[in-house]
Formats: structure tokens, C-alpha cells, sequence
């Protein structure tokens, strides 16, 4: 049930962007409203934040730096229908303990 999924224990969206932005080769820092990112690491953070640990949209969006919740819907579409070998690398940076 997505609603019990906010009940769960989760790791802070800062942990979350700790985890996943430095694989990328990436700072977190230039996620700004408005600025595109050039490479997976803010769909590939957002990704998690909605699916498995069910934040919600307005949350992840600010936490990323998205515009808005639309942005964050757009980016986990993009991994869902992204290559094996990012969804590979998504299950991975889920998985490992921090």
C-alpha cells in the first residue's frame, strides 16, 4: 500500500542524494529550479525517493531542485523506461548499506 509507505523507516533525502550523486561524478549542489542536469544522478536520486521509499513528489522535488512535482513524476518515468544497465546501477546504490 502506497500510503503505509511514509510510515516505513527511511533514510533522509539527503542521504539519498549523498548516496546516489558521487557514483554520477556529481555534486548535488548546481540542482537548482529551472537548470537541467547532464547526466542520471538527480532522475536516478528522485527515482528511489518516490518508488521505494515513497516521499512525496512536492518533497523530492524541493530536496532536487526540481521545478515542481511534474519534474520529479518526468524523471522517474525516465529511469523506468531507462537502459538495464541504469536500472542495474539504481538497485544497486539502493541496496548497499551507507
Amino acid at each position: 500500500m502506497p500510503q503505509l509507505a511514509s510510515w516505513k523507516p527511511r533514510p533522509a533525502l539527503e542521504k539519498i542524494v549523498e548516496t546516489v550523486a558521487p557514483p554520477f561524478g556529481y555534486e548535488a549542489s548546481p540542482w537548482q529550479p529551472g537548470r537541467r542536469a547532464d547526466d542520471a544522478s538527480r532522475a536516478v536520486a528522485a527515482y528511489p525517493a518516490r518508488r521505494r521509499f515513497g516521499y512525496p513528489a512536492r518533497e523530492v522535488a524541493a530536496a532536487l531542485g526540481y521545478r515542481g512535482h511534474g519534474g520529479v513524476h518526468s524523471a522517474v518515468v525516465r529511469v523506468e523506461n531507462s537502459s538495464d544497465e541504469l536500472k542495474e546501477t539504481v538497485a544497486k546504490l539502493v541496496r548497499e548499506p551507507r
